[in-house]
């Protein structure tokens, strides 16, 4: 291989591949970028256990051909580059480098054996689909904060995609057990041919990331197999292994009785919550939250003294009464992006519902605590 290329198209187009990719690794590949040069660019090829990322970038290529080198080198160099500064690049193959010369300085890196490296197919049946990146961030991002963390339940990490018959559209779910946000996006014509897809927490950043790349311009190509999901856009493609188990079947916590209903604005709300999690114990994070005579009241005790309360002005929901954690409640009203919202608890024990007045575009559902 054999080209000239421009410093910043390089970094731009290595920019997914730097996040995937481990900084270091017991498993070389797993540390390297695949560099292949042919028809005036350079296309670029990485991969972790889960996912690959591929793009290009324009080049001047006199020597077409492959080459598999350590990326965390290459990115660090091309970083301390002044912008605009020209670059060429040569692999030696009797001393399995790669020579990279800018300006009047050189760096040389060692090389793999790139027919070594190995990346994910689709499968020949996926299904294909095209949805507008707004929505797809929004259908993945929205819900993501409620994401299982608990590698003993991987089966409920990330963010579940499909199809929901109770709303007759696609939909974007995470849980972890203690809450649950779904995003809801009406008018998406091929809602119903979207299987069942549970994207891992960490493709699920990579996936937003690209969409908002594109965001306000283009769509986002899907295709998606039992295995696989592959995102393409902008001249760049990720595919990512999906989590293979079943769902949890999160539509039994959705509350079925919402006659009491509190509203007020959710700045306030959160303000309040983000004041009594000073004392709220750092363990639970319990407050407890109770609603009389148009105002909500919510209070916090520590264990080592001190106690507080706030006051919130509402319309609505009398009676309602419970307690919760503050922090995940802060998390929910954070990813509605409501100016108002609404609140909902049928009684002792019940979900506590959270959506933005006026819309059911979203909503957030956190599981009651005992006080």
């Amino acid at each position: 291989m054999k080209v000239a290329v421009e410093r910043d198209n390089l970094l731009a187009a290595l920019a997914h591949a730097h996040r995937i990719v481990a900084k270091s690794d017991s498993i070389p590949i797993l540390s390297t970028v695949l560099m292949t040069a042919g028809d005036g660019r350079v296309a670029i090829t990485a991969r972790n256990a889960d996912m690959v990322a591929e793009t290009a970038c324009p080049a001047d290529v006199s020597e077409a051909g492959p080459v598999a080198v350590p990326l965390a080198p290459v990115v660090e160099l091309l970083r301390r580059l002044p912008a605009g500064t020209a670059m060429r690049m040569e692999t030696d193959a009797d001393r399995s480098e790669l020579a990279v010369r800018y300006r009047r300085s050189a760096l040389s890196l060692p090389t793999l054996d790139s027919t070594t490296f190995a990346t994910f197919s689709m499968e020949a049946d996926a299904v294909a689909l095209a949805i507008d990146a707004a929505t797809l961030i929004r259908l993945i991002e929205t819900p993501l904060h409620a994401s299982n963390a608990d590698d003993q339940r991987s089966f409920a990490q990330g963010v579940h995609l499909h199809f929901a018959e109770d709303v007759g559209a696609l939909c974007g779910v995470a849980t972890d057990g203690r809450r649950m946000t779904r995003a809801i996006a009406t008018g998406f014509p091929d809602a119903r041919r979207f299987p069942p897809t549970t994207i891992g927490t960490r493709s699920c950043g990579e996936i937003i990331k690209l969409a908002q790349e594109v965001c306000g311009t283009g769509m986002i190509q899907l295709r998606i197999s039992d295995r696989l999901l592959s995102a393409e856009a902008g001249g760049t493609r990720l595919i990512t292994k999906l989590v293979e188990a079943t769902y949890p079947d999160y539509a039994r916590s959705l509350p079925k009785d919402l006659s009491k209903l509190a509203a007020m604005a959710a700045h306030e709300f959160e303000s309040a919550l983000q004041r009594t999690l000073i004392l709220a114990d750092d363990r639970d994070r319990i407050v407890q939250c109770e609603v009389a005579d148009g105002v909500l009241s919510i209070a916090a005790r520590s264990s080592k003294g001190g106690a507080i309360s706030e006051a919130v002005e509402v319309e609505g929901g009398d009676g309602i009464r419970f307690g919760m954690n503050a922090r995940m409640a802060v998390e929910a009203l954070s990813a509605l992006k409501a100016d108002v919202v609404e609140i909902s608890n049928a009684g002792f024990g019940s979900p506590i519902l959270m959506r933005k007045r006026g819309s059911s575009d979203a909503l957030c559902i956190v599981m009651p605590t005992r006080t």
